[in-house]
Parts: C-alpha cells; structure tokens; sequence
C-alpha cells in the first residue's frame, strides 16, 4: 500500500480471480492493484478480455461460483483517515517482523510440523511484491503462529502485529464481509451501471418500479421519517375542512374552492378559512384512526426496518396496505431521479417499460437506478458503448454533473481512450489480468511507460501526423488458462528483456529450428538429439543418444551467436549435462512488480527496474 496524505475510497489490492472451466482454469486476474480517491474519476482500459469488468464484478463480490472464485486479495472500502494510516504503519512493521521470523525458521536445524507450515505461509506472504497481507493469510499465518516451537519471542511479536491488523481491516474487507452485508452495500453504497442496459433491466416491469425498488430495498429509514413527517402534517390538519387550489381562469391565479379566496400554491392550508389542501378528500371517524396507525408503523420503520411488529404487519393483507405510502413517495422519487437524468417526459417513461424506451433512454434509465440512493462509488462499465456520439456526450456529461451533485467517485471502464482522456483524473491500464500501469491522465497519455501502453498510444490516428500506416501490436493476447510466464506481454513486447518470464517451450520454439538448421548444413552432433521436453516451464531438456558434451558445446555456441538478437535465448542461465540429457536453467520467471517512477505513476516492466526480484 503506498503511503498517501489521504485514506481513498476503495483500496484493491493483490486480487487474484478464477474460473474453473472443463478446459483449465483460467486466470482471469493475477493480482491486480490500484485506489479510488474520494471525488475522482479513476480510468480503467484496456482490450477485450482483459479483465475489466471481472474486476468490477469481483469488487462487488458478483463474480458467478461455481464456476468463478475469488481466490485471494482485498478490497478496502470506506477506511478512516486515522485506521487508514495505522494500517499503513502496522503492515510495515508486520513485513519486518515476518522476514525476521521467517530468517530465524531457516536457520533452525530442524523444525516440528507446525513450523514447517507456518514457514510456507511466510513465504506465501513474502513471495509476492508487495507483500501479501490480507485477512485470510495474516488469519492462517496468525494460526501457525499459537503454536509452540521455536522463536517464541519472534513469534509473540509478529501475532500481535497480526491479530491487529486482521482487526482493523475486517470491518472494511468487501471480501470478508457476510452476505448480508454485501446486500446493503450493492446499489447503495456502490452502484453499478451494467454494459448492456436491454440486458440488465427487467422487461416485465416498469421503469419507475425498478427504480422505486432499489430505494425501498436501501433507504427505508429515510423513507419512513420522510413519510413520518408528511403523516405527522395531515394529522395536524385533519379537522380543518378539505379543500383544493383551482386556477382562476381571469387572473391565473390559485384560489380555495371553500373561501374563494387568494391561495398559496405552496402552502398545506388556506391561510383564509384554514381549509387543508393535504390528506385524505372524504374524512370519516376511523380516517384519523387510520393515520395514526400508519404513523406508528413508520415511526417503527424509522428506528428498525426489520422491527417484529412490521414483520407480521406486512403478512396481514389489510394492514399491509400502510406500504402503499412509501411506495407511493419512492415512486415519486424515481420519477424525480429520471427527470434528474434528463428524460424528456419522466412521468411517462416511468410506466413504460424497458423494450419501449430506445438505447439511449434506456442507458439513461439505468444510471437513475444507480444514483437513486446517492452512492459513494458508481462503477460504469462501458456506458457509452451502446449509444450514438451525441447520446455519449450527453451520458458523460451527466455523469459528470452527478458526481459533482452527490459527491461520488467513479470508476470508468471504456474502451475509448477520448472518453478517458475526456473525463477522468487517473487511469489504470490493464493486460490479460494484470495492472500495467496506473497513473494521471495527462502523465499516461503523454509519457507512457508500459511498451503496452505505448502501442495503444501509437495505434490512434491523429490530425497533427501523417502515416502511411498504423502501429500494429504483433501476436495475440494470451490464453490466460495457460497465461505466459512472468510479464504476461512479454511475447508481443517490442522490447522484452532477458529476464522478463521466458519459459521452456518459448525457448525451444526459438532454439529447435536453429538446431534443424544446423542439422542440415551437415553438423554431427545436431543427429544425435533424440527429443525435447519442455513440461518444467523453468527448465528445457534435451535428450540426447550419445556424444552429449558435442551436444551441449553446440547448444551454448548457438546461444551465444544469437543472445543479443533473441532475448528468449537470452533468458538461459546455465547449460548442464545430467547422464545422456543437456539441461537448459532459466532466469526465474516472476511477474514484474509495480514500481513509482514518477510521483503517482506506477508501472510493472522490468525496463525500470524490480530485477532480480527481493
């Protein structure tokens, strides 16, 4: 976690995401970093399949499981300034602390069972960059650390680091938090505005009814003490004559249809006779009654939605028509909302339903039900995809004025590079499952570091330059059931270095046909090669039938003559004869870390530094 003046709104850090599919696992997301500032408008982009909208649902806890899984990671939400900072400094203390301990385990000559394990969840925490320490592993290493054995003193110091730590984070781990409270937190705290609106409303329900429902699920206190309040108003006035404010049609003006006199329009009471212009138009003697106990319902509902009494209240059909009043109110408040959003006539698009509306009313519809409760985060993923340019500019511009009107921060996954450059301060660059680079708008657009990003920047037509064509990335991207090893772009990477995660089969695939060339310009020791196996991504064998050390000087010659030219030859540390086998060790292949090469820019190559990796 980097140190910073202000604790963000939501802090995602190390998620790792599966799918379990019959043809592998894919990994969808390899620990993905980034923070949402309160306020802002943080960018992510990136192509197809990258992960985007993966990482909004697994923030939100909505990945499909089976056959989705988070695996590992944690996303802090609303954390104090004053824990904030506290976390930052026990999480540096806890580092220290375990590889202190961690030091003091390998060094023991022999170690009990419990060791062992708590060894492994050591390297667990360690082995990544940065450290791994959210709740499940502090949680298991927390465990391994009750148990007697050696470095007991080690031991006593790092489980009250830990025990801390898995107390201040719980309460703020979308990851770790139940069921219930995820509920409370979806639509309302955070809002999400889906890629395909035809697809994610209900088209047997009517627009108003969607969005009264998200803020009757929500904001059912507020609702009541509104509600509360109005009854409150008609009971006060309930023995006054009922009257209504007709429009003079000589002086346009609003009069009592009791006194016949001047009227307020925004007035409860005829200020004249003391008419009501509230509450029911015919009074019987069990009106005031009525009233009265739909009061004391709200009023309950206002101290505790889920009050006993409201429970069995809303069995009984006669008294379950008290709710028809909220209802009513978070109606009104939907057609509020999609005025809000500027839809030309709300009240009718508020009884229609989604298959009458067009793209764009409908894209309209469901930001209203993403606002409707005043969220602290709103996700929109792709909002414009669906919609022509003016219909886009007038949702980005809404979205806009919303943030600043409720005070939101907004996460924005696009495929359009105009629309960030456009809307947001920071952006996040994503490849195949991983974060390439973070930082402002302007440093990335202007300076990017990722070769990744530099492609994406180089494919944009622009007015100021003329080209007879368009920078292309060469390659594919990546099947992530078998993603590349370390840098996960490194095999369409213009610039990829010897260390950046070369495995075996790319090794082979460059070393085979030099040897089959050198076969047939008649070299004797290339015939004795018998197979290759590349199974052990870290280790390329060959198998030979005789004459290995021939072999083996023919290999390292042929590395030699193009290490500079083919950095994935480059990536061969030692070349060894094991019996009739010549055997290939390569360079650890570890995913590059990120790294702050400008303040605020954050990008993970290996051209600028993080190698070898601590």
């Amino acid at each position: 976690m980097a140190a910073t003046a202000a604790a963000p709104l939501l802090s995602l850090r190390n998620l790792k995401t599966r799918f379990y599919t019959y043809e592998g696992v894919v990994r969808a997301l390899e620990g993905v970093d980034f923070d949402i500032h309160r306020g802002e408008t943080f960018g992510l982009v990136g192509e197809t399949g990258c992960g985007k909208s993966v990482t909004a649902l697994s923030m939100m806890r909505l990945v499909p499981s089976p056959p989705g899984k988070i695996e590992e990671g944690e996303v802090l939400f609303l954390v104090p300034p004053d824990k904030w900072a506290r976390i930052f400094a026990l999480e540096s203390e806890a580092v220290s602390a375990f590889k202190a301990l961690r030091e003091a385990l390998r060094g023991a000559s022999s170690l009990t069972a419990a060791d062992e394990n708590l060894l492994t969840a050591m390297e667990q925490v360690l082995s990544s960059s940065p450290p791994r320490l959210d709740v499940q592993i502090l949680t298991k290493v927390a465990g391994g650390l009750r148990a007697e054995g050696l470095a007991v003193a080690h031991k006593a110091a790092v489980l009250r680091t830990a025990r801390e730590l898995i107390q201040l984070k719980s309460p703020y781990d979308l990851l770790t938090r139940p069921e219930d409270y995820m509920r409370k937190v979806r639509g309302n705290l955070i809002a999400m505005i889906f890629q395909e609106p035809m697809s994610a409303l209900n088209p047997v329900i009517i627009v108003g009814d969607q969005i009264a429902e998200n803020i009757l699920l929500h904001q059912k206190e507020v609702l009541a003490k509104e509600v509360t309040r109005d009854l409150d108003k008609q009971i006060a006035v309930l023995p006054h004559p009922f009257a209504k404010r007709d429009i003079d049609p000589h002086t346009g003006l609003y009069r009592c249809t009791n006194c016949g006199k001047e009227a307020d329009p925004d007035v409860e009471e005829c200020t004249s006779c003391k008419a009501r212009f509230i509450g029911p138009s015919r009074k019987t003697p069990l009106t005031g009654f009525v009233l009265r106990i739909y009061r004391s319902f709200y009023a309950r509902m206002a101290r505790n939605p889920n009050d006993l009494v409201l429970t069995i209240a809303s069995r009984v059909p006669v008294l379950r028509r008290y709710e028809r009043v909220m209802y009513r109110v978070a109606f009104e408040r939907g057609v509020e909302m999609l005025n809000q959003v500027r839809i030309p006539d709300p009240e009718k698009v508020a009884n229609s339903y989604p298959f009458e509306l067009s793209g764009g009313m409908a894209q309209r519809a469901m930001i209203a039900i993403a606002l409707s409760c005043s969220p602290r985060l709103l996700i929109a993923d792709e909002p414009t995809t669906a919609v022509d340019v003016t219909i886009q500019a007038q949702v980005l511009r809404l979205m806009r004025d919303l943030k600043e009107r409720v005070e939101a921060s907004i996460l924005l996954i696009t495929h359009n590079l105009g629309v960030v450059a456009e809307t947001c301060s920071r952006v996040g660059v994503m490849y195949a499952g991983i974060m390439a680079e973070v930082g402002p708008v302007r440093g990335v657009f202007k300076e990017p570091l990722h070769p990744y990003t530099r492609g994406l920047m180089e494919s944009i037509p622009r007015a100021t330059e003329e080209k007879d064509r368009l920078l292309v990335l060469r390659g594919n991207v990546p099947n992530l059931i078998t993603p590349p090893h370390g840098c996960r772009f490194h095999p369409r990477c213009p610039v990829a270095l010897a260390h950046c995660g070369w495995s075996a089969t790319e090794v082979r695939e460059r070393l085979e046909p030099r040897i089959r060339k050198v076969l047939d310009a008649g070299a004797a020791p290339a015939a004795r090669i018998r197979g290759w196996d590349d199974t052990d991504a870290g280790k390329l064998v060959v198998r030979c039938d005789g004459d290995v050390n021939a072999i083996r000087g023919l290999v390292e010659g042929l590395i030699a003559g193009h290490r500079e030219e083919d950095m994935a030859l480059g990536a061969v540390a030692t070349v060894t004869v094991v019996e009739d086998t010549v055997v290939l060790a390569l360079l650890p292949q570890v995913k590059p870390s990120m790294l702050e090469v400008h303040a605020g820019h954050s990008v993970a190559c290996y051209q600028y530094g993080g190698w070898p990796p601590a």
